[in-house]
């Protein structure tokens, strides 16, 4: 199968070509990002040539359309957030299934977002978009708020407001975002929201869509940073929850599966559950990151990647998705609780247990440790796996706790 990726994803890309699969992929980037972030230097199997073309709010990937049209792909699908309306665009363009006409304004953009679930009477937090500090001041009432950007990706820029006069500190840190090596150096447009601060268990909801109808559902637990960030520091499968609870969270789904008139593909949704029942935080389009993905294959079975590619095709893909996980998997981005420079020093043998699937370490030697505000923040992470979701947590949180030996 001829697969055209729009953004590049090296975690689909290693998924791909480590497995049995047959699928030659061709990626679409902006050759600035492609340079900087170094990707001529990766090198995958499955990966048979790259294009170069803006995408990041631009339309000039149109003009090759031509071009896509003569190269006779089986599926187009994105690899990155910023890629989600350039893949719909040609997919429609190519005759390709495609995620629905008008779907990606949703999934890109927050505020647009909030006013469709508004407009569909689905429940969300109060919110507004905002143009300045004067207009986060008029939205602010006592209770704890958030602000975020509106079209960004990674949790980049999403501060928690407790008190007034903080106010002016998260307005101009909000609006002086850096993404190194993630946009492009060209001028683009940032839209900005507040939002009441929910309470409550944060879940993510990984479904599968083709032609419309839900073929799988998993419910992601997420373990997310108590302080003036809100960052994922956890993914737990499945989540730890009530039956009952995943049947509000699949009823909420589909509610706004049918209200976006959603055709194929992916959908990330990030939903709290609260006191009143799932509120949506946002929804994406794309695979989710931080190894969900490896995740939800350790529990279930079956590799993701495949069938996202597989279901943006015209293949018929039957509903043989698993029904029930097999064994529980956790992703813990490592927390040092400390900071200054780190000397390299790691305890090798905590790291050999046989519950542990993978882990990495960022962070080199004489590498400083920084305040984690954002996804790019991070410093490693361990992956493991357990009888349950609960044993594969409180695995990662014991290795968590005992693999950095000291600060240097």
């Amino acid at each position: 199968m001829k697969v055209l990726m729009i953004g590049y994803n090296a975690s689909l890309l290693k998924s791909i070509s480590e497995s049995d699969f047959k699928f030659d992929i061709i990626v679409l980037e902006e050759e600035e990002l492609y340079v900087n972030k170094k990707l001529q230097n990766k090198n995958f199997r499955c990966l048979k040539e790259v294009i170069f073309s803006e995408y990041q709010q631009s339309k000039n990937y149109l003009k090759i359309v031509d071009k896509l049209k003569r190269m006779d792909f089986d599926s187009i699908i994105p690899g990155l957030e910023y890629a989600v309306t350039a893949t719909n665009d040609i997919a429609k363009e190519l005759g390709l299934p495609f995620a629905g006409d008008g779907v990606e304004h949703f999934l890109t953009n927050k505020i647009m977002l909030r006013n469709h679930c508004n407009k569909n009477i689905i429940k969300q937090p109060r919110y507004k978009k905002v143009n300045s500090r004067s207009d986060i001041e008029k939205f602010f009432d006592v209770k704890p708020i958030v602000l975020k950007p509106a079209n960004r990706q990674a949790s980049l820029g999403v501060i928690k407001i407790h008190k007034r006069e903080e106010i002016p500190k998260a307005w101009k840190e909000v609006t002086n975002l850096i993404e190194k090596n993630q946009n492009a150096s060209r001028i683009m447009e940032w839209e900005y929201l507040v939002e009441d601060y929910m309470e409550g268990v944060e879940i993510s909801s990984e479904v599968f869509v083709k032609n419309g109808e839900i073929l799988f559902v998993n419910n992601t637990e997420k373990i997310v940073s108590e302080g003036r960030y809100s960052v994922e520091l956890a993914h737990i499968i499945p989540a730890r929850i009530e039956e009952s609870t995943n049947q509000k969270i699949l009823d909420y789904v589909e509610k706004l599966v049918k209200s976006f008139k959603f055709e194929n593909g992916i959908l990330h949704f990030e939903i709290m559950i609260t006191r009143d029942g799932p509120k949506i935080i946002e929804v994406a389009g794309r695979p989710p990151g931080d190894m969900i993905f490896k995740l939800i294959e350790h529990s279930y079975g079956f590799n993701p990647y495949k069938e996202f590619i597989e279901i943006l095709s015209k293949k018929r893909v039957k509903n043989l998705f698993p029904k029930k996980h097999n064994k529980g998997t956790c992703i813990y981005f490592l927390d040092p609780k400390i900071r200054g420079v780190w000397n390299g020093e790691i305890d090798d043998f905590l790291l050999k247990d046989s519950g542990i699937l993978e882990w990495s370490m960022y962070l080199k030697p004489g590498e400083i440790i920084r305040e984690i505000k954002s996804s790019w923040d991070r410093v490693g992470y361990v992956l493991t796996t357990g009888v349950d979701s609960n044993e594969a947590y409180l695995k990662a949180v014991k290795l968590n706790e005992k693999v950095f030996i000291s600060k240097g």
